[in-house]
């Protein structure tokens, strides 16, 4: 990912000149962001995916993920400036409206100035809800999704995907990119049938087979054994 610095006064000077006529709603018109194929022209934008942890919570899974997107927006380009800075709150640029899943815990945009590439960073520090085949318990799998989708006609494409991950967690959980025009992760663990072996069916194992060993002994072993089966 891209460094940058915190914003001086000359940046800060030269940004409220711009946004004297700048409105956020319009979307920049630079041709670099535009691709075209039989279908039509598409406003795109290149997406970068960082995958920094993930951990299995209780059937879940908790992630950490960055989203990096980036445009050029032609009229904020500032010759006089040459380091990529965070945008201030205060000049909000041209955004796509975008739907993430789950939603995001942060977000800020930096500029470098010289070309007027704007670089959106996105972040995802939460526990995502997985889905899985009950039936197949305790041998299932566990799937869970991160998606980001636009609201609008820009079209979303996955240029980068960088799996940060320790060995440990690469192992534990299995990761997949999503097929293009979706820009998605699916997440995919399978759960610890060992143990639910040991809590859940080692119990009534035990319990079944002494009622039929008590079939061999006297038959007043055999109907306390029944009961405790029964009541348990």
């Amino acid at each position: 990912m891209s460094s940058f610095s915190s914003i001086s006064q000359n940046e800060l000077n030269e940004l409220s000149r711009k946004f004297k006529y700048y409105h956020s709603a319009v979307r920049p018109a630079a041709p670099d962001n535009f691709v075209s194929d039989r279908n039509g022209t598409f406003f795109n934008i290149p997406v970068e995916i960082h995958l920094l942890a993930t951990r299995i919570v209780n059937r879940n899974l908790y992630l950490e993920v960055i989203i990096v997107m980036s445009w050029i927006d032609e009229r904020l380009r500032l010759r006089e400036l040459k380091d990529r800075f965070s945008m201030p709150s205060e000049y909000p640029p041209w955004h796509p409206s975008l739907v993430f899943s789950p939603p995001i815990t942060s977000k800020y945009t930096t500029l470098a100035p010289t070309t007027g590439t704007m670089n959106s960073y996105s972040t995802i520090k939460t526990t995502v809800e997985c889905q899985t085949n009950a039936w197949k318990y305790p041998f299932e799998s566990f799937t869970c999704t991160v998606s980001v989708a636009p609201e609008g006609d820009e079209t979303l494409t996955v240029t980068q995907f960088h799996d940060l991950r320790t060995h440990t967690q690469k192992l534990l959980t299995n990761v997949f990119l999503g097929d293009y025009p979706q820009c998605s992760l699916e997440f995919i663990f399978r759960s610890e049938w060992s143990r639910a072996l040991l809590s859940s069916f080692l119990p009534s194992i035990l319990i079944v087979s002494s009622v039929f060993f008590a079939q061999w002994k006297r038959r007043k072993i055999q109907i306390l054994v029944s009961l405790a089966a029964m009541v348990g």
